[in-house]
């Protein structure tokens, strides 16, 4: 079973996904609040630029303007846009405070109306002026406004910026993401070395039973049973003895030979020549109790160590 402390990282980790994903969706709400409002500003100023060219086509003409109709759709729109340029600022203000980056807002406040337009260049013909002059509404509002509008100041250095909300729900979420990752890695780790401690102890296990079947094999021979194909465990101790077993370098043992250490396998069975001459020997002498073989025999006895 997966460690408990990794499984209560991934619940935390899907909690503070859940509030990254809210904090995104309550900055596209102020996005759209802010935008709807820029659209609503964008069409106040243009109704606004056409009542100042009406107004400049009748002061052309010795007329006098009338301005009835688009003055009331101007007023309709002011009033309808008021709470929503209030709503605009406080959603530009928390948009903000969400996301840490001023310039993910809209770059122009929707509250902001610009006293600066450039006229049609069919106006700006009829007052006398270049066309071209159109390019540069600096100076066309100088020439038209009594009170021209002065250059923007430069911009003071932004001060720096508190971490945005959702900066730091991000910073978290990568956190506990890593945390949990880490705990991954050290629980695989546990779990890689109890494998490699069973898998030593298996081949450990290993070197009795083989030790067995040899002696099995060697009292049959003692026994004049020579048929080779049945000698399996004599085989397969030398099969074993001559195979290459994979060890861990962490699990070899170190033997200091004159100041120097040399790595040794852990497992005693192949450190000896043969190792089921214990099983062998107790084999035969449960043999000899039962009177199936002759006691004072050395011979098969011999015979039976060559096996």
């Amino acid at each position: 079973m997966i460690n408990r402390k990794i499984k209560d990282l991934s619940a935390a980790i899907d909690a503070k996904k859940a509030d990254i994903a809210k904090l995104r969706a309550d900055a596209e709400r102020c996005r759209n609040a802010v935008e709807t409002a820029s659209r609503s500003m964008d069409l106040l100023e243009q109704l606004r630029a056409r009542k100042a060219e009406i107004q400049a086509m009748a002061f052309v003409d010795g007329t006098a303007a009338k301005t009835e109709d688009i003055d009331a759709e101007i007023l309709g729109l002011e009033q309808g846009t008021a709470e929503m340029l209030a709503q605009a600022r406080a959603a530009r203000v928390a948009l903000v405070m969400i996301e840490g980056h001023p310039h993910n807002a809209p770059r122009q406040a929707p509250e902001q109306a610009a006293r600066a337009f450039t006229p049609p260049i069919a106006s700006v013909s009829r007052l006398g002026l270049q066309p071209n002059l159109v390019t540069h509404p600096g100076l066309v509002n100088r020439l038209l406004d009594p009170e021209p509008v002065a250059d923007a100041p430069e911009p003071a250095p932004a001060p720096e910026q508190p971490k945005s909300k959702l900066a730091a729900a991000l910073e978290e979420l990568a956190a506990l993401e890593e945390q949990r990752r880490q705990l991954a890695l050290r629980w695989l780790d546990d779990r890689r070395e109890r494998a490699i401690d069973a898998y030593i102890k298996a081949l450990t296990d290993l070197g009795p039973l083989i030790a067995e079947a040899a002696a099995a094999d060697a009292v049959r021979a003692a026994l004049g049973d020579l048929n080779e194909p049945r000698r399996t465990g004599a085989w397969l101790r030398q099969a074993w003895r001559n195979t290459d077993i994979p060890i861990p370098a962490s699990r070899m043992e170190q033997l200091n030979i004159g100041g120097v250490m040399h790595p040794r396998t852990p497992l005693a069975w192949r450190r000896v020549a043969d190792h089921s001459t214990d099983a062998r020997e107790s084999l035969l002498a449960l043999f000899r109790e039962e009177g199936l073989l002759d006691p004072v025999t050395t011979g098969t006895a011999t015979d039976a160590a060559a096996v």
